[in-house]
């Protein structure tokens, strides 16, 4: 049998395909015998929803670290649940970990840092400088716009020790997890001094000692309750009512009003006389074992308390188990690989093999589409809401319904023009996502009180989105146009053809749904703040894409301009779009501004100087002289 390079080819392409996809679903290694993985499926409550443990981990090491792994002093890889249990369960070993990213050179003189080159301390190296460092932190200022870099710098260090500071003792206390009979003790004392209130020593002096020390442990555990970033407890169902007490002592109803509790709040319920669950001291025999390497006991335990949390949880346990999957699986860095690979071969078509490197780039943009649709299902699933919620899910989405027009367009022009455009956005807006994430935090968390409607989030938002979707791959396409009609064989008059049909199409469909999604969002910004419209930047942004939609059209309709200066309106769409996406966030102003980015800002400046370069030089340099000049 006589086999062909292209067979050849795409034996390489099904084995590199097949490799990342092994990557994708094998299991993540811990590098430990202890069975991390039940942990980080146990569920406990942080954000304002439900989520596995493992979540909490890469949620808060992504904040701290800016990536969800890290490598240890030997080089070693280790993943975020390595870290939170280190944190947790042995925090001699937590400070060991080089977590903490620093990148300004006057930090880093502060640390007496002695290799310039190097980006992570542990806490154990910035511990004899915090003192130093506290002192340059009062040194921020306040508003973000007007820090400079080493402000900033330092604002993202101080929040970074923040979160470690916040998450540590979350389970169990770190002077409990040395012995289980400490804790045991520490626990029985507490529950006597809550048992005392019902059953007062015969001695008055000794009953007022101790109300006194349980007001004081009340006042405490209410402070440290209301500071805490996690509840890991779900309420011991048939508990004790609360004792009657004094108005002017905190109660754990007003720490904690819903049916998961933190540790300081079961301490401090425990104190009003509820009976103490039965899960405390087994959290506490948990770090025990993991500090001193008893993986049998570890083991039972993690076993013991996730039956338990499952009988407990009833309908949500499958939620948490799948955000696991979703997290180990990571679907759209697959996704993000899978479309730079599909570009690349799409664009190397354009110069050989066009009838074996287009359909693979084709296949690619597909197996990827596929991937990044399952991502975007497991989070509507698991939120319970429409796909868009956030500036991150909003990333995400836009990706997404560009490749899927791309898989409409593509199948039926075959020149590769869509898989390029598609799978250029889709990399660029997954990219966008992986960095938002690192400042969002949980992106799937409680929303805004005037975001929280979900028939206007599964009608204004997706259909704004989606304008915003078509507004770029317009522009992306009309990228295409611009480049290749300046080079030579670029494209025939028939691809040429098809593709000014494509940016022409995508244009009207992205005018359609840009103006009913500003319509629909007045009607929503009329029910929620009592006008249609303000001015706000946001909506000046969504009125400005629509405009110059319009202007493109009827630019064209009117035969004013000709294909590149209608490819190059389509490149000042991308300007407006992203502006109105991003930009208007970044004011500091209006209901719709999420805050002030410096990375984002700067971000979004190289973007709109690259489609202003691109237009200079279409205007400078002519298209090949066969190409047509009017439309």
């Amino acid at each position: 049998m006589k086999f062909s390079a292209r067979y050849i080819f795409y034996a390489l392409l099904a084995l590199l395909i097949g490799s990342l996809l092994w990557r994708q679903f094998r299991p993540t290694n811990y590098h430990t015998e202890i069975n991390l993985t039940g942990l980080g499926a146990l569920p406990v409550q942080a954000s304002g929803r439900i989520m596995p443990i493992d979540s909490v981990a890469r949620i808060n090491l992504l904040l701290i670290a800016q990536k969800d792994h890290y490598q240890n002093a030997e080089g070693e890889r280790r993943e975020a649940l390595n870290w939170l249990a280190d944190l947790w369960f042995d925090p001699a070993a937590a400070a060991q970990a080089p977590i903490f990213r620093i990148d300004h050179p006057d930090i880093k003189d502060i640390l007496h840092a002695e290799s310039e080159k190097k980006k992570y301390f542990s806490l154990m190296e910035l511990m004899p400088h915090l003192q130093t460092l506290e002192e340059q932190f009062q040194l921020i200022d306040p508003e973000p716009t007007k820090r400079d870099p080493y402000q900033s710098a330092l604002s993202k260090l101080h929040t970074a020790l923040s979160i470690y500071d916040g998450l540590a003792d979350q389970v169990v206390a770190s002077p409990l997890s040395q012995e289980v009979s400490t804790a045991e003790a520490t626990y029985d004392f507490i529950a006597g001094l809550g048992k005392a209130v019902e059953q007062p020593p015969e001695d008055p002096m000794m009953a007022e000692q101790l109300n006194q020390i349980r007001r004081d442990l009340q006042v405490f555990y209410s402070q440290q309750a209301r500071a805490n970033m996690i509840q890991p407890f779900p309420s011991k169902q048939g508990a004790s009512a609360p004792i009657e007490r004094q108005s002017n002592v905190p109660s754990a109803a007003d720490v904690q009003a819903d049916s998961w509790r933190s540790l300081p709040g079961i301490l401090l319920a425990t104190l009003e006389g509820e009976r103490m669950p039965a899960t405390l001291r087994q959290w506490a025999i948990l770090a025990h074992a993991y500090r001193n390497g008893h993986i049998e006991q570890f083991d039972m335990q993690v076993k013991l308390l996730n039956d338990q949390y499952h009988e407990r949880l009833a309908g949500l346990d499958h939620k948490v188990r799948f955000e696991m999957f979703l997290n180990q699986l990571n679907p759209f860095l697959f996704s993000e690989i899978v479309y730079i690979l599909a570009f690349l071969l799409a664009a190397l078509s354009w110069i050989f093999a066009p009838k074996t490197l287009r359909p693979a780039a084709y296949i690619l943009m597909i197996l990827a589409f596929l991937m990044h649709t399952y991502g975007l299902g497991g989070r509507i699933y698991i939120q319970e809401r429409p796909p868009v919620t956030t500036l991150y899910s909003s990333a995400i989405f836009i990706g997404w319904f560009v490749i899927l027009l791309c898989w409409l367009i593509e199948d039926r022009f075959r020149y590769g023009f869509a898989t390029a455009a598609g799978s250029a956005i889709g990399y660029a807006t997954l990219i966008i996502a992986a960095h938002l994430m690192k400042q969002e935090g949980d992106t799937m968390g409680v929303m805004r009180a005037v975001l929280d409607s979900n028939f206007w989030l599964a009608t204004h938002v997706p259909t704004v989105t989606i304008g915003y979707s078509a507004t770029f791959l317009a522009g992306f396409l009309g990228i295409i146009y611009l480049l290749l009609a300046r080079i030579p064989n670029g494209m025939n008059k028939d691809a040429e053809k098809a593709l000014r049909g494509m940016v022409y199409g995508t244009t009207c469909f992205a005018l359609l749904f840009s103006f009913v999604g500003t319509v629909l969002g007045g009607i929503w910004a009329d029910q929620s703040w009592g006008r249609f419209w303000g001015w706000d930047p946001k909506e000046n942004g969504a009125l400005m894409i629509v405009l110059w939609g319009a202007a493109m059209l009827h630019a064209r309709w009117g035969r004013v301009i000709g294909p590149t200066g209608f490819m190059q309106m389509a490149l000042v769409g991308n300007i407006i779009t992203a502006w109105s996406w991003f930009g208007t966030n970044m004011l500091g102003i209006g209901l719709h501004s999420y805050g002030f980015m410096d990375k984002a800002f700067y971000a979004l400046m190289g973007f709109i100087l690259s489609q202003l370069l691109l237009i200079v030089i279409a205007a400078v340099i002519p298209p090949r002289p066969e190409l047509p000049e009017r439309l």
